[in-house]
């Protein structure tokens, strides 16, 4: 017998395909976003505060479902 729990052994070599599929498909990094340009483009203000790092309290409203 080992003391370790199996479901921490499994976690530790479960390949990265047993990931929930939001966490696989997640985009890893802000180009990989799709959407409405005037909110996510280049000239948005929200992709310049994230290029330069200055990250402000965010609320972001909306109905279930819509991708906040």
């Amino acid at each position: 017998k080992t003391s370790e729990q199996p479901s921490k052994t499994l976690s530790k070599s479960a390949p990265k395909t047993t990931a929930p599929l939001a966490e696989r498909m997640r985009p890893s990094s802000f180009t990989n976003y799709i959407g409405q340009s005037h909110v996510i483009g280049k000239q948005s203000m929200l992709h310049q505060l994230l290029t330069k790092g200055e990250i402000p309290n965010i609320i972001l409203w909306g109905p279930p479902g819509c991708g906040k």
